[in-house]
């Protein structure tokens, strides 16, 4: 018994002695050190180490190597900040603060107010890749969850050559009653974008489209007043199989197979 806690103590002496190693090769391989990370968010955040307490980890994920920095207190609040290892650009950041008193529902400030902060932090943050976005306008902020939400919520989208690309974007939110930036976050990619000087007319698509999709004769179920609370059998044409038109070939894309593509692009750069 005790040759195997023995064993056991050494055993596990040894593992504390091999991952900070291989976590030390892992930050020593990375372009931005955890002191100039933490220089990075003070400075572009406004970010104190008054009254906090710091931690900090280092992590990777597929290509990708960042450092997460956290500041805690339990009067203040916390901060949580992600910076990518190699590039030192601000990938997310949140912040939060305890409330002495309930939040107004009625807010102290607009939406335009609140939106020249989110554009006056991301000019500071991500100042290159903001102007290469446009502010996506969703109905939404005025529904339901918006009204009960504290905070403003502000997406601008990523264009390439004029033409959205939504996978891409910045996020932010603002709130309502201080006008402090809560979080932000960067969805960004580096991907090849095709030229499109080299794609077909909006004519060509359409006559490609009424050839090989076109509409069909279909039966749908409605759920509508009119026809009263049981559902309603009705024949409309539409799109049976809507698939994308290739803008560079004019090829039919089927769904299926772009939805691979991108699993496959997702699994290779996770590698």
């Amino acid at each position: 018994m005790k040759k195997f806690i023995s064993i056991a103590i050494a055993l596990a002496f040894l593992f504390t002695l091999m991952i900070p190693s291989n976590m030390a090769q892992a930050q020593a391989d990375t372009k931005i050190s955890l002191k100039q990370a933490i220089e990075i968010a003070k400075q572009k955040l406004g970010i104190s180490d008054s009254g906090y307490d710091f931690n900090s980890n280092y992590y990777e994920y597929g290509n990708k190597k960042s450092w997460n920095l956290n500041w805690n207190s339990s009067s203040k609040g916390n901060i949580s900040v992600t910076i990518d290892a190699d590039t030192g650009e601000i990938t997310n950041y949140y912040s939060w603060s305890p409330i002495a008193q309930e939040q107004p529902r009625i807010p102290k400030y607009t939406q335009d107010e609140a939106k020249k902060v989110a554009i006056e932090f991301l000019q500071k943050v991500v100042p290159e890749k903001f102007k290469e976005t446009k502010e996506q306008i969703n109905n939404n902020n005025y529904g339901y969850n918006e009204y009960y939400s504290d905070d403003y919520n502000f997406t601008f989208e990523r264009v390439v050559s004029g033409i959205p690309f939504p996978y891409n974007a910045l996020y932010v939110t603002v709130n309502k009653n201080t006008l402090k930036v809560t979080s932000y976050s960067l969805n960004w990619e580096d991907y090849s974008f095709p030229d499109p000087k080299a794609a077909i007319s909006k004519e060509e698509a359409i006559k490609i489209f009424k050839e090989k999709i076109g509409l069909k004769l279909q039966y749908n179920l409605v759920y509508n007043q009119v026809y009263g609370n049981e559902p309603q059998a009705i024949l409309v044409y539409g799109i049976y199989q809507n698939a994308p038109i290739d803008a560079i070939t004019g090829e039919i894309k089927q769904m299926n197979t772009i939805m691979c593509q991108c699993m496959m692009a997702e699994v290779e750069a996770a590698k």
